[in-house]
């Protein structure tokens, strides 16, 4: 096998360090694994599958439903962005109630005012998330996603810095700062030039492409003064999209193990109230620190699946593979 996801790599790591046989069950892409401690053994898979076999399928599955998690924070008086959620298909619309189709979202982004942000439902690393300036651009982000959704969420836009917060049965691993994802000017390429190189990237990790001519990235030329012929001197950057993801081109910023109190309570009351063992929770704050990032925030996702590719970049493995030995010692032992 030539290729294995990154999440099976770290598994397999951990378990070359515990003495534990891994197994790889799907030769053509490896996304399929069965671990063994003696007789005890389990399935893990990756993707589309909830790598932690520490987390029920109930508690993935509603973590994976963002506005289900938003109210199940807010019920904990947790603090989440003020927003709605809306139908975009009339896909489905037997199993549900009638309204809260398109009509009623351009009805609610007039009476919230632009600009806001929308993202799907239950949409991962960033996909078709972005802040849209009037009713066109709102129709046009909504109808976009209908392909792939059938819900968005139209919220306000916060602003701050973005953090990500790992945690293990309410008990913080790690946090890190993110850098929003920019595009590096060389002195030589146009800004399209810059752009067709990242949505190739893009497209080999199953991102949709970004298009110079709507959305933010427009927005932003345009008040700029830049078009798409513009060429970026050597060392500006240029973001390229709100979505601050890793998988979107973020960096990693002061990533630390040293958590304070503050932090522990929140992934414990997390962990409690969603019934959820392993998850990053995402949050926007005022601060520019770690330490106080708590001080003004707002949760903008829980994710029951969340990729460690980025402690992989910063060259901590010795993180991931503790993360890793302690989730599987905790199944089997669990298991018995």
């Amino acid at each position: 096998m030539t290729f294995q996801p990154d999440q099976m790599r770290y598994i397999e790591h951990a378990c070359k360090a515990e003495g534990y046989r891994f197994i790889n069950c799907d030769e053509h892409s490896g996304y399929l694994a069965r671990v063994e401690r003696g007789d005890p053994f389990v399935y893990l898979g990756t993707g589309a599958i909830c790598a932690y076999p520490l987390n029920s399928a109930t508690a993935f599955t509603l973590a994976t439903d963002k506005t289900f998690t938003y109210r199940i924070l807010s019920d904990a008086e947790l603090p989440v962005p003020v927003g709605e959620s809306f139908f975009i298909t009339e896909r489905f619309s037997g199993l549900r109630g009638e309204g809260k189709f398109l009509d009623a979202a351009r009805e609610y982004a007039g009476k919230q005012g632009y600009p806001l942000f929308v993202k799907p439902n239950s949409g991962s690393r960033g996909a078709f998330a972005g802040i849209v300036q009037n009713d066109d651009e709102l129709v046009q982000s909504l109808k976009s996603m209908s392909q792939s959704h059938y819900m968005a969420i139209v919220q306000e836009v916060v602003r701050g810095e973005e953090f990500r917060i790992f945690s293990i049965d309410g008990a913080p691993q790690f946090a890190y700062r993110k850098r929003k994802p920019v595009l590096y000017g060389d002195g030589k390429s146009t800004i399209k030039q810059l752009l067709d190189l990242k949505n190739k990237e893009r497209d080999s990790r199953g991102l949709d492409p970004l298009s110079l001519n709507h959305g933010e990235l427009a927005n932003y030329l345009s008040t700029q003064g830049l078009t798409e012929n513009s060429v970026l001197i050597e060392g500006k950057t240029l973001q390229y999209t709100s979505a601050l993801t890793i998988s979107e081109g973020g960096e990693v910023l002061d990533f630390t193990i040293e958590l304070t109190e503050s932090i522990r309570q929140l992934c414990e009351t997390i962990t409690k109230k969603m019934d959820l063992r392993v998850f990053a929770v995402d949050l926007i704050s005022q601060s520019h620190r770690v330490k106080d990032l708590l001080d003004d925030y707002k949760i903008i996702e829980v994710n029951a699946n969340p990729s460690m590719t980025s402690l992989e970049k910063i060259g901590r493995m010795d993180v991931i593979e503790k993360i890793w030995v302690d989730i599987l010692g905790k199944y089997f032992t669990e298991k018995g």
